[in-house]
């Protein structure tokens, strides 16, 4: 099995056997030049980096007749890979039973880490490309975008239990959550400027939008409550539960031959859509003199109608367990967990849509004699729906590039608030040349001084088609 099929089924391993579930919303992922600056693009993006995050400015400095061609961009992020691997390899010589049995329990170890939350999430950027014809008439950008993410949520009981915070005499679980999609995008963005006059202490305003036409191959969520307690001293538990699930798989996709040995995919990676949909992005920044960007984008708004290969099934009862209890009544167990209602029906989601604000200072416009050129972001991001791929959770970020010449590379840095209430520090290295720019950066290197490894990657080049000086303007 080739590598790209390892990594593809690794994911679907999770979304289907497990669940997972990631986002490119307000904490996802996007390119390597704005993950290393912590992921801030509202007022610092600029040119072809910004379609899809702040369309307003694909305008910015675009003065000269251009095509910008942004291939390849791959962004990864994943906790605990290694283990994902391990898993993977041994997967398909188990049985079911055996799998429930015998997992070491060290991915719950690892979401136990993190605040009870897992997160795995993978973007490719096929293409992108940018054209610009003049100033006046704007500037244009193409892009198609893959993304298979899955995210994690253990209930918070269980997360207190394991920090000595909580005891299982009596427990309620009423948050735990998976959810995965593989979805891919088709963006087609414009953006132009508009000049004021300076007396006025604004330079210019920037204004855009984007038209995404949106198709999914998967997606799986489940959602379980839950409660019990031991009914007497004799050690018998007694437990009552809901859960529901919705599911969709491309045609292309067959869960059912995981434990066969068979090919599950076929006619990757152009596999037949099940979910369709649609979206936008919008955005404005303002140039203020002498060297202050404000910038606020609205990013994936929109609706996917997922149609065809689609499940969508209802469970709750009661179960009782006493402290005798074997292997071998694990298969009574489940035998006893009846399906109150399972459809076909077709159902809708949304994308992680997001607002974005930000600050942007031109350090070297205020400071005399300054080396080279320097950037600092600040800004805010808000997920408009709370949902466990996409939280209403303000993240807050902090960016800055550095160049100190102009032969010199472009250094990148910036922190950014996480899931889990803790923080991610990025960093980043870029060369800017005529024709190319090169980026190379990680979303998060403090696993780093943990005695981890850092299992995050981005990488873009961008290569720009520059009018020829001999050239007129139109």
């Amino acid at each position: 099995m080739s590598c790209l099929r390892k990594s593809i089924l690794t994911i679907i391993i999770f979304a289907s056997a497990s669940s997972i579930m990631a986002q490119y919303g307000s904490f996802g992922l996007t390119d390597a030049r704005q993950l290393g600056l912590g992921n801030t693009y509202a007022s610092n993006s600029r040119e072809l980096y910004a379609a899809g995050k702040n369309p307003s400015l694909l305008a910015w400095h675009a003065n000269d007749r251009r095509l910008d061609i942004l291939f390849p961009s791959l962004s990864a992020r994943a906790y605990n890979i290694n283990t994902v691997t391990t898993f993977l390899n041994d997967f398909f010589a188990q049985k079911p039973l055996d799998i429930i049995t015998s997992i070491d329990g060290r991915f719950i170890k690892k979401a136990l880490e993190s605040d009870g939350k897992l997160f795995l999430g993978l973007q490719i950027g096929f293409l992108a490309a940018g054209y610009t014809p003049n100033e006046k008439i704007g500037s244009f950008s193409f892009a198609m975008k893959d993304y298979i993410d899955a995210y994690l949520q253990l209930p918070t009981a269980i997360v207190e239990y394991n920090n000595g915070n909580h005891h299982l005499s009596d427990i309620y679980l009423d948050d735990f959550g998976f959810r995965s999609y593989w979805t891919r995008s088709y963006e087609l963005s414009y953006g132009r400027m508009f000049k004021t006059n300076p007396e006025s202490g604004v330079s210019a305003i920037y204004g855009g939008i984007g038209l995404k036409y949106i198709t999914g191959f998967i997606f799986r969520e489940i959602q379980f409550s839950g409660g019990g307690g031991y009914e007497d001293e004799s050690g018998v538990l007694y437990a009552t539960y809901n859960a529901n699930s919705s599911s969709a798989f491309s045609d292309d996709i067959n869960i059912g031959s995981a434990f066969e040995g068979q090919e599950i995919m076929s006619n990757v990676p152009f596999m037949s859509p099940v979910g369709k949909g649609f979206g936008f992005d919008a955005g404005v920044t303002v140039l203020l003199e002498p060297g202050v960007k404000l910038g606020i984008s609205l990013t994936d708004a929109g609706l996917i109608n997922w149609r065809g290969k689609t499940e969508r099934t209802s469970v709750s009862g009661s179960i009782r367990i006493d402290s005798t209890l074997t292997i071998e009544d694990i298969d009574s167990i489940a035998n006893s967990i009846v399906i109150d209602k399972q459809t076909s029906d077709h159902f809708k989601t949304h994308p992680p849509s997001a607002i974005h604000v930000g600050f942007s200072f031109m350090v070297d416009r205020f400071v005399k004699n300054f080396p080279g050129e320097m950037n600092v972001t600040v800004e805010l991001h808000q997920g408009i729906a709370n949902s466990i791929e996409n939280p209403d959770q303000i993240r807050v970020a902090l960016g800055l590039d550095w160049k100190p010449g102009r032969h010199w590379p472009v250094f990148l840095t910036g922190l950014s608030s996480a899931l889990n209430s803790g923080m991610a520090w990025s960093v980043g290295l870029g060369y800017e040349l005529k024709f190319l720019e090169l980026y190379i950066s990680s979303p998060n290197i403090l696993p780093k001084f943990e005695n981890s490894d850092v299992q995050t990657l981005s990488l873009s080049m961008c290569w720009h088609f520059v009018k020829p000086k001999g050239e007129k303007k139109k």
